[in-house]
């Protein structure tokens, strides 16, 4: 059988299959989000941004290990952080679209 310092081993390995598909999932959001964002569509930036935002925040969470201590706060502070992501692309477009042209 295993023995017991073996378990942390197979915690490593689940965890890094867990960051695995968390990256690939927001890989690909990601590039839905530049498609979207090259063709303006509105819906679809902030539908995809506020994706990556979660995502990342979520990563970001899992791998510093604060979510052991979570806090009160920290659902406000990750839904800060999504508005914020989603606000700053459809700036973006909106910006781009005034100093570029469609």
């Amino acid at each position: 059988m295993y023995k017991k310092q073996d378990i942390g081993f197979f915690q490593y390995v689940k965890e890094a299959i867990v960051l695995f598909f968390a990256q690939v999932i927001l890989c690909a959001v990601i590039a839905i989000n530049y498609r979207a964002i090259a063709q303006g569509n509105y819906f679809f930036t902030a539908t995809s941004s506020a994706a990556i935002a979660a995502i990342t925040y979520f990563l970001i969470q899992r791998i510093s290990g604060h979510n052991k201590k979570k806090k009160k706060g920290d659902n406000i502070a990750w839904v800060g952080f999504m508005l914020g992501s989603v606000v700053g692309d459809l700036i973006g477009i909106w910006l781009s679209k005034l100093m570029l042209g469609q």
